[in-house]
């Protein structure tokens, strides 16, 4: 099961990471490599937990950043606001034979997002975040916004620092439907038909950094998103929450 593009929630959580400039004489590579592993709670009903460990390469230039299957590049950057655009690939949310109540629904096809990413820093140490993405190849065009707010808790180059964060979710129906939507021509007895409309789930989010050494850090996240009734109402899914865990070892070269 690869639901809602894990990379979509991954990308949120990297493309506002723990921002901050190290001290003068210390800047790190702005290339790194390792493994993370993804934990994905999934809804579906029947589902049960995905858990994946994948390799990573990444480079974070001032400008250009790329990270996986995340490509952005910062369009304007000013004293306490920047605004940047991105792509990522976004795979297939489920195949029929991830669970039996998917039995008969179709595969969904991999696709490509992009949007934009805006971010404002009020203080130091909190942030300000609003993005947007789009399916640009017509795989369901669908459409999705976030905006939240991102409490920073310590500095970055320092050996612990992290962030606790909080926002929300909107997709709109065509994101919807594809995700949940059971349409006329696929309903069962067992599944009935469900045409929702745009939803609105709050999340939850939390960060920690530990820098290892001068080469070596880890990377944890976790996000917990409290699905609406649009989700909820659909008979492919069972949970009210999804819970997704992201953990990273990197080495800098």
């Amino acid at each position: 099961m690869k639901f809602i593009s894990i990379y979509v929630f991954i990308a949120f959580a990297l493309l506002q990471p723990l921002q901050a400039q190290a001290p003068k004489g210390k800047k790190p590579s702005p290339w790194s490599a390792g493994l993370f592993l993804m934990s994905d709670s999934q809804p579906y009903v029947g589902a049960g937990r995905s858990i994946r460990i994948y390799p990573s390469v990444s480079y974070e230039g001032e400008k250009l950043k790329w990270r996986g299957p995340l490509l952005q590049y910062k369009l304007i950057e000013k004293e306490k606001w920047n605004l940047s655009a991105h792509a990522l690939v976004q795979f297939a949310p489920y195949e029929e034979d991830d669970a039996p109540i998917l039995e008969g629904m179709g595969d969904r096809s991999d696709t490509l997002l992009a949007g934009l990413d805006w971010v404002y820093r009020p203080t130091p140490s909190l942030l300000v975040l609003a993005s947007f993405d789009a399916d640009v190849l017509g795989a369901y065009d669908g459409m999705q916004a976030t905006f939240g707010f991102q409490q920073m808790l310590g500095k970055p180059w320092e050996t612990l620092s992290g962030s606790l964060g909080a926002g929300l979710l909107l997709q709109d129906q065509a994101w919807t439907q594809y995700f949940v939507g059971v349409p006329e021509s696929k309903a069962t007895p067992e599944r009935p038909a469900h045409t929702p409309g745009e939803s609105f789930h709050p999340y939850l989010s939390a960060q920690l950094l530990v820098r290892i050494s001068k080469k070596w850090s880890w990377f944890t996240l976790s996000r917990i998103e409290f699905l609406d009734e649009t989700w909820r109402d659909s008979p492919l899914i069972a949970d009210d929450y999804r819970l997704v865990t992201f953990t990273a070892l990197n080495y800098s070269f």
